[in-house]
């Protein structure tokens, strides 16, 4: 922080009010990077009101962006949800398509964590239509990923699975062991949630095998999840 807060005041000793910008933004990522909420929140809104004076919409978005996912971090969703929508605002008016289906993404997060689980799908569907639109794989199997979560919370496990199955094979055609595993780990779920044990075993070993690989920690708890469901499945 304290080579950003330099940078800050040589950035106001000679006015040049970009660079302040970004480095308000780069003190409120560090500040971030410490757990201080409220120091990078106020940093950001700062870098806000600055890129706004001078008319930059690239600097509004980026300071948007960083808002955002700092109010819902801290719990603040109504506040995180002004920013999102300003946010898709700009990158609408400017044809920004990746940052908007981001900000879509972001929006169907917030309303998912405040349990409005049918907006939170709506702003899911428009993200995944735009990540498909520009062919963003990696954008898309995250936006169904999303999805599936939201119908497995509804208890809608089948369409569930349905968005599961469909980020798990673009997980698989890129490359992503990450949203593989994921995807492997909650079929697995929605599986056992639907009285199908022997389907839920079977993805859970899934994921295991590549959770291993990757030494995550998760792979804990998929082997103790796995040996409660065979000792049941025997019994």
């Amino acid at each position: 922080t304290e080579l950003y807060g330099q940078a800050l005041i040589i950035f106001r000793d000679i006015g040049d009010r970009w660079s302040e910008g970004a480095a308000l933004i780069n003190l409120g990522n560090a500040y971030q990077a410490q757990g201080e909420i409220p120091y990078l929140i106020d940093y950001f809104d700062q870098a806000l009101v600055l890129y706004r004076q001078i008319g930059s919409q690239w600097g509004e978005g980026m300071a948007l962006d960083s808002l955002g996912p700092a109010y819902a971090h801290s719990g603040e969703l109504t506040k995180a949800v002004e920013c999102y929508e300003q946010a898709l605002k700009l990158y609408r008016e400017t044809g920004n398509r990746h940052k908007e289906a981001a900000i879509l993404g972001n929006l169907s997060n917030a309303w998912g964590e405040a349990g409005e689980l049918t907006r939170s799908i709506e702003y899911g569907q428009q993200c995944l239509q735009i990540y498909r639109e520009v062919d963003d794989h990696a954008g898309a199997r995250i936006a169904l990923s999303n999805l599936g979560l939201n119908y497995g919370e509804m208890g809608e496990m089948q369409r569930a699975l349905e968005y599961y199955e469909q980020a798990l094979l673009i997980a698989r055609e890129i490359g992503d062991k990450g949203g593989e595993s994921n995807a492997l780990w909650m079929m697995s779920l929605c599986f056992n949630d639907l009285d199908n044990r022997l389907e839920a075993i079977a993805h859970d070993e899934s994921a295991l095998v590549i959770y291993e690989q990757m030494a995550d920690p998760i792979a804990d708890k998929i082997r103790q999840q796995l040996e409660e469901w065979r000792q049941e499945r025997s019994n």
